[in-house]
Order: structure tokens, then sequence, then C-alpha cells
């Protein structure tokens, strides 16, 4: 199966919103850059996730990009923040942080992922009985903090256009685009149909000059 890169996304911030860009640089844990910054909470040593129903709305309203390019082997370049309108630099991560946690009311930081090992909380709203992730709140360890990501379980994340079709046409009224999974990479296969991902287990895709092992 072939198909062509459609979008390219690298999400300074865990759950803050980012743009489009036109090339990463890609490494054995993903895209360069990516997530390598979030917000904890003071006192509970939580990364903060938009999947926490009461945070989602606001986190998602932040953005977050690089000053420029970040590349392998060499230090993080700063990231201009915009939070209600108003924007700043990590090179002040204190107006960060504080900027957040009137935002979000409660005290929050900016952190840096590294040689800690952080929880983040996953929550699952009440979707009703027999479904087994319905209602409940769980600590989940950020699997690649201490090899430089906030990504929740896997490096990197990829979608197509084939599976955002299938969920659309039974998605009603409601509208289904790439931003509401937060893609790493969205591959347009064209005339593919159904959710094609779910068959790529142990197979491998070339996507420029890397090649990703699917697990």
């Amino acid at each position: 199966m072939s198909g062509t890169v459609s979008e390219l996304r690298r999400y300074p911030i865990k759950s803050f919103q980012t743009s489009l860009v036109d090339q990463v640089d890609l490494g054995p844990d993903g895209i360069i850059g990516d997530r390598f910054l979030g917000l904890r909470e003071v006192g509970t040593d939580r990364v903060l996730s938009a999947k926490a129903p009461r945070l989602g709305e606001t986190l998602l309203s932040f953005a977050a990009e690089f000053d420029r390019t970040p590349t392998a082997g060499q230090p993080m370049p700063a990231v201009t923040v915009t939070i209600d309108g108003k924007s700043f630099s990590t090179t002040d991560g204190a107006a960060i942080s504080a900027a957040a946690s009137a935002a979000l009311d409660m005290d929050v930081e900016l952190v840096t992922a590294g040689a800690e090992a952080l929880n983040y909380a996953s929550e699952w709203p009440d979707i009703g009985e027999g479904f087994a992730l319905s209602g409940i709140e769980i600590d989940l360890p950020s699997a690649l903090a201490e090899r430089g990501s906030f990504a929740d379980l896997e490096p990197l994340h990829i979608l197509t256009t084939a599976s955002i079709a299938h969920i659309q046409e039974r998605a009603g009224d409601s509208v289904i685009n790439s931003d509401r999974f937060r893609p790493s990479i969205l591959i347009d296969t064209v005339d593919a149909e159904g959710l094609i991902e779910n068959d790529w287990e142990d197979r491998t895709a070339t996507i420029g000059g890397a090649t990703i092992q699917f697990a």
C-alpha cells in the first residue's frame, strides 16, 4: 500500500495546540522536539493532559510554536506560547507557569521531559454501562518521559485519511478532522477504506528517509 504525507505536526508542549510544519527531524524516540515540555500540577507531580474533561477545553486553547526547527543533537530552541491571547517565551518559564495557572485555576509549572519519571491522569467520562473504560480515572506513567517526551504511550502517532472518512460516515452531523486526533503524521491513502491502521502490526513503512516499524 502506498500513500502521501498530507500533514506533519510537532507539538512542543503536551496538550497544547500547534500548527502544520513542512518538515520534521525523526529519531528513534519520535519527532525531535515533540512534547518535550508539559505542565505539571504542583503538589501531585502529574503532567496535565487534555484527556481530562475538566481541563481539556482550556489546555487545548493554549498554543505553542518553536521559534526555529529543532535538530537532533542540538539544544532545543525557544518556544513561543500563547495563553489567553498573550504571548510568552519559554526563556521565561515562570511567566508561562503563572499565566497557565491563572487560566486553569490551579497551580502548575512548565517542566521538561527528562530523567524524572512522572505520571499523567487518564480520565474517561462516564459513557454508560458495558464500556471497560467508562467513568474511571487512573494515573499512568509517562512512558517516554525519561527519553525526553511526554507522549502518552508511543513515540509516533500516524493516522490515515481512510480512518477519518470511516469515522465521518458514522458520526452523523459531527465534523471529523485530523485535529481531533492530534496525529504526528497524516497519510492520504486515496481510495483505501476502513480502519486500515489495524492491519499494520509487524509491518514497516518508509516515510521520507525514515523506516518505521509498527508494533
